[in-house]
């Protein structure tokens, strides 16, 4: 597994969802300078409800920044844990600070930020040990196979 690879793959969905989500930001933009103000509105819709949907997406566009930006500088000792569950199915955690919930299938390697669940079980095992994920009423045994 070549994790500059991984990491550098990430960065190039993080630029294209960025990309989406300022094209997205625009529409918001026009349809917010087009859209009545309260008083003038028999719709719906009003001027400031997009401007706060614009803020939320702004919010969004640097979350992706941050993302990105942490994924440039990460220091990758000890973040990819490879795990065996159920049924033998063996997946890769990539520990993060931020940008969790990336999934590369193609690496079968999924991001996960430090306030999960399967992070919190996950950090401080040795390799061999069985982390116990509990998710609701539910367990999962997870097998620790690496730690890279």
């Amino acid at each position: 597994m070549n994790k500059q690879e991984i990491i550098d793959k990430i960065i190039k969905d993080l630029e294209k969802k960025l990309i989406g989500q300022k094209s997205i930001l625009k529409k918001i933009d026009r349809d917010r300078r087009e859209a009545p103000s309260f008083m003038h509105s028999a719709s719906d819709t009003t001027r400031a409800e997009k401007q706060k949907e614009g803020d939320d997406y702004q919010l969004k566009i640097q979350n992706t920044k941050d993302s990105i930006e942490y994924f440039k500088n990460i220091d990758l000792e000890g973040k990819f844990v490879k795990v065996e569950g159920e049924g033998k199915k063996v997946v890769i955690y990539l520990m993060v600070e931020k940008g969790g919930g990336i999934v590369l299938k193609e690496y079968n390697l999924v991001t996960i930020s430090k306030e999960t669940p399967i992070y919190k079980c996950l950090i401080n095992k040795k390799v061999g040990d069985i982390c116990v994920l509990k998710i609701g009423d539910s367990e999962k045994k997870l097998k620790i196979l690496e730690i890279e």
